[in-house]
């Protein structure tokens, strides 16, 4: 549980960083 729980906040900062670009460069 404890490796999960760490793996999600990176997907999602990575997710939210990848976002966040996109958004920006639109």
């Amino acid at each position: 549980m404890l490796r999960r729980a760490r793996c999600s906040p990176n997907r999602l900062s990575s997710i939210t960083a990848a976002i966040l670009t996109l958004e920006r460069q639109r």
